[in-house]
C-alpha cells in the first residue's frame, strides 16, 4: 500500500513536471507516507474498537488487559516510535506529527517506555558546533 501511494505520488509529480519544468515539487519522504498511513490505519481501528466494544463483552487477560487493547498499544508504539525517528528525538516536532500536545506526548512516552534519546542521531566526527 505504501509503495502503491509512493508510486501515485512519484507519477503526479513526474506529470506536474512535465506542465511545469521551472517547477520544484517537494515529495513527502517514504517515513512521512508511511506516518500518514498508520495514523489512518490508527482512527480506523479506533472507531472499530468502538463498535466492537459495544457489540462484545470484554474478556480480559491474565494481566487484566484486553487483546485488543494490547494490539492499539502496539500500534501507538510504532506510531510514536516512526515520529521520533523521523524528527530525530526532537519530541515537540514528534508530538506535531502526530496531532498531539507535548505533555500529552510526554505522557505516553513515560507510560510506554519510550526513552525519545534513543532517536538522536549521534553527531559526526566531521560535525561540530560553533
Amino acid at each position: 500500500m505504501i509503495f502503491f501511494m509512493a508510486d501515485k505520488v512519484r507519477k503526479e509529480s513526474q506529470e506536474k513536471n512535465l506542465k511545469e519544468p521551472d517547477s520544484k515539487l517537494a515529495l513527502p519522504s517514504l517515513t512521512e507516507i508511511h506516518l500518514q498511513s498508520l495514523k489512518s490505519l490508527l482512527q480506523l481501528l479506533l472507531a472499530e474498537v468502538e463498535f466492537l466494544e459495544n457489540l462484545t463483552p470484554r474478556t480480559p487477560t491474565s494481566n487484566g488487559e484486553t487483546p485488543l487493547a494490547r494490539h492499539l498499544e502496539i500500534i501507538e508504539i510504532e506510531l510514536i516510535r516512526n515520529a521520533l525517528h523521523e524528527t530525530e528525538g526532537n519530541q515537540a516536532r514528534a508530538a506535531k506529527i502526530l496531532s498531539l500536545r507535548p505533555n500529552t506526548l510526554l505522557n505516553k512516552l513515560r507510560r510506554l517506555g519510550i526513552d525519545p534519546r534513543l532517536f538522536v542521531r549521534p553527531a559526526q566526527s566531521g560535525d561540530s558546533k560553533r
